[in-house]
């Protein structure tokens, strides 16, 4: 794409939120899948010098479907920001009022927004993503974010900025830009955001992630093991199972939202090749 064409673009993006100086400088630019997925490894390097020169500022997300952290280099990022106790990310993510009433419904959400193919799914760096939230690697919080331009701030001069766009957009402008002035404005918009926004319990994560670790987990993966088509009735009756937990339809239904389980008509149950892969 034509290099006026995105400044052009660019202009248009930080009008929309009210910026009007003149454009801030452009250290990357993508459009293609490829040449975002370019700018965001330029971005995460950055973040990581800032860290090390301990000049991170305030991190901020402003996202919809909080995919970012489904990237291995930047969850470890975040985790070493956390381990070196810093001010970790503040995420503002898309999750409807309905889908927080507990920790499988969240997690429900988060996972069905992550795969843009089912085909794609790699459930190691899902639960990775879900245990780096539970370690409180992150701070979240829930607000409809579907009207708002996504960026992210952080090292007092770095934004990373996308054009308006549709969820699971292809192609899209995303832009790594370097302003002082630019992150200032839009740090302090995200903390307006912020304000309006509802904090998200991490230790709804760490729940799930003693849903599907914890010995009634183990037991139902190891009975499903044994022999398919288990009707839901025998693992929730199941006498050792029982002795672990309050809940085994929560341990259940945590396993086939992982896709460790899957059941036909909310009766058998069958082990997924997943599930085989975590139990080894």
């Amino acid at each position: 794409m034509a290099k006026n064409d995105s400044n052009k673009k660019l202009e248009q993006t930080l009008e929309s939120v009210g910026i009007n100086s003149k454009l801030p400088t452009i250290i990357s630019h993508g459009y293609s899948r490829e040449d975002i997925k370019n700018t965001h490894r330029e971005t995460n390097n950055l973040i990581q010098e800032s860290l090390k020169k301990n000049s991170l500022g305030e991190c901020i997300h402003i996202t919809g479907e909080m995919r970012a952290l489904t990237d291995p280099f930047h969850r470890y990022i975040c985790e070493e920001i956390n381990q070196q106790e810093k001010n970790v990310f503040r995420v503002v993510y898309n999750i409807p009022e309905e889908n927080m009433k507990n920790s499988t419904s969240i997690l429900k959400w988060n996972l069905e927004s992550w795969a843009s193919d089912k085909s794609d799914r790699k459930w190691y760096e899902e639960l990775r993503t879900i245990y780096a939230i539970a370690n409180r690697s992150v701070n979240l919080y829930a607000l409809d974010t579907s009207d708002e331009i996504q960026y992210s701030v952080f090292g007092n001069k770095y934004i990373l900025l996308q054009e308006k766009h549709k969820d699971r957009a292809k192609n899209k402008h995303t832009w790594l830009l370097e302003s002082e002035l630019v992150n200032s404005f839009l740090t302090a918009r995200a903390n307006e955001l912020i304000k309006k926004a509802k904090d998200v319990d991490e230790g709804n994560y760490r729940r799930f992630t003693k849903n599907i670790s914890g010995i009634t987990s183990k037991r139902f993966l190891s009975i499903l093991r044994e022999g398919n088509n288990v009707s839901i009735e025998n693992l929730l009756l199941d006498e050792i199972a029982n002795d672990f937990t309050d809940s085994p339809e929560e341990i259940i239904e945590s396993l086939i939202i992982m896709g460790f389980v899957k059941s036909e008509n909310n009766d058998l149950t069958q082990l997924t090749e997943a599930g085989r892969e975590f139990i080894k």
